[in-house]
């Protein structure tokens, strides 16, 4: 039984060789459009496999022929060379919010020039208020102020990394499983994923493991 494979954003973007934010946009429109539905872990977060990467392929290899987004998008409606995933019952319509991927993404790789300029930031401001010993204080309270703004936003980055580490760890093991475990029964003669009993998997599955693995990501400090 073959294993299914899962990426986060930025290892998917790697697997296409193309930005992660242009993945994005390209997913985000064929969502936008009811096109084709990209699968969420339990956070939220949106985690890609094999279909996705297939999809990516498809595209990249239209543009190189000269096709527009727009026809690439319009052909996969309306004569999509392979079957496409459908949108659950619950699925919202979609706003022009960042996704929580970005996000994510941004904050991983953008984290140290952003803390530099914010304590540049700061100091400045400081320096141009404040005169004197009142001065010395305070830059040395301030100091300190973003020291522990800085490692809570690091706890939080590991947490949030741990977490959808453990997702994807807990989505491989689900799809070792026999497909007797997996699949439900829908109709006379189609079975479909047991969605629900793959959440509750994926939920006991990180929460039995999170408090270890964080314990290990921060030298034994996480609570």
């Amino acid at each position: 039984m073959s294993e299914e494979t899962f990426w986060q954003l930025t290892e998917f973007a790697d697997k296409l060789e193309v930005h992660y934010t242009t993945v994005n946009t390209y997913f985000k429109n064929l969502e936008k459009q009811k096109i084709h539905y990209v699968n969420r872990l339990e956070s939220g977060h949106k985690i890609y496999d094999s279909l996705d990467l297939k999809i990516g392929y498809q595209i990249l290899e239209m543009k190189q022929k000269g096709w527009t987004l727009s026809a690439i998008y319009n052909f996969l409606k309306d004569t999509p060379p392979f079957e496409l995933r459908p949108f659950p019952d619950e699925y919202p319509s979609t706003g022009n919010e960042l996704t929580t991927e970005i996000i994510l993404a941004e904050l991983q790789t953008g984290f140290k020039k952003e803390m530099q300029n914010m304590l540049n930031e700061q100091t400045q401001k400081i320096r141009e208020e404040i005169l004197g010993e009142k001065l010395i204080l305070l830059e040395r309270s301030e100091s300190d102020r973003l020291a522990a703004r800085q490692q809570e936003i690091t706890d939080r980055i590991t947490n949030n990394r741990v977490r959808l580490e453990l997702e994807i760890e807990a989505l491989e093991e689900w799809s070792k499983k026999d497909p007797s475990e997996r699949l439900m029964k829908v109709g006379l003669f189609r079975k479909e994923e047991d969605i629900l009993k793959r959440d509750l998997f994926v939920k006991k599955y990180v929460s039995e493991r999170i408090e270890e693995r964080l314990k290990n990501e921060m030298g034994g400090s996480a609570e």
